[in-house]
């Protein structure tokens, strides 16, 4: 299982990037140029197909969403790591002071009158 699951995410990973690397052609609608990438026939500079407003819609959604996503994976990554690094500096200082810890204080005494 774990296996497929593997080759399954190497097949999608191996397809997203030839999908970007291979496809990717632009449009110039209302003085705009829009570039995005999927699969087409025709040039890059001259695709043969067009797009309706909705479809340019969903792709700009599309591609906000896998930025954010892959920018919080990286966020919650490295948040995860600087926070390992404190911890695991915090409990070396903890256990050399449990070794090294001398008190001035003197035991707690009752005076009774």
């Amino acid at each position: 299982m774990l296996f497929t699951s593997g080759l399954l995410m190497l097949l999608l990973f191996g397809s997203y990037s030839a999908n970007t690397s291979l496809f990717n052609h632009k449009h110039i609608v209302d003085g705009i140029v829009v570039v995005h990438s999927h699969f087409y026939s025709g040039s890059a500079e001259t695709p043969q197909h067009n797009h309706t407003p909705q479809q340019f819609s969903t792709i700009s959604a599309l591609s906000l969403f896998v930025s954010l996503s892959a920018s919080m994976v990286l966020f919650s990554f490295t948040v995860n790591r600087i926070s390992h690094k404190i911890e695991t500096i915090y409990h070396f200082h903890a256990e050399q002071s449990a070794f090294r810890w001398i008190s001035l204080r003197a035991p707690p005494t009752f005076v009774l009158n």
